[in-house]
């Protein structure tokens, strides 16, 4: 029993360590980009952002995952995947940079905070998902701190 403990107290230790690490990451992100890249078309810092990710994400997912097509993707496969691409990754990256290079950095990554309000709003709204009052007061507390950091 002891073994399988210390096991799953390590996975659940790497998988929070790989959560700060990512937050430290986006947030050094932020700041790398209001002081490096002043001055650039949003498009292009998007432009540059994308293809680099895609020239590290391609050779690295077919590594550890491999080819595994099972058929030509279908028409409304391929229009969500289009869609999320444009609207969710690149004009998504455009409004950033601009809002990078407008306002602070540290304004500029609240946006991600914005992300849960948004969700729980439309899980309640799309899939009728329960609103509990301690939501209600995390979306509060969470909105609170956007204006703060607005001020």
């Amino acid at each position: 029993m002891l073994p399988d403990l210390r096991q799953g107290a390590h996975a659940n230790l790497l998988g929070q360590l790989a959560m700060v690490a990512s937050s430290v990451s986006y947030a050094g992100a932020a700041l790398f980009a209001r002081s490096r890249l002043r001055g650039q078309p949003a498009l292009v810092s998007t432009t540059g952002q994308l293809t680099m990710g895609a020239i590290w994400i391609v050779p690295l997912s077919l590594l550890v995952g491999g080819l595994q097509l099972k058929g030509v993707p279908s028409l409304p496969a391929l229009a969500s995947w289009l869609g999320l691409t444009i609207l969710g990754t690149v004009i998504a990256y455009v409004i950033y940079f601009r809002l990078i290079e407008r306002t602070s950095a540290a304004f500029t990554s609240t946006v991600t905070y914005i992300i849960p309000v948004f969700g729980l709003i439309l899980g309640a709204l799309v899939l009728n998902e329960p609103l509990s009052l301690t939501l209600l007061v995390s979306l509060g507390l969470i909105l609170a701190g956007v204006l703060l950091v607005r001020r």
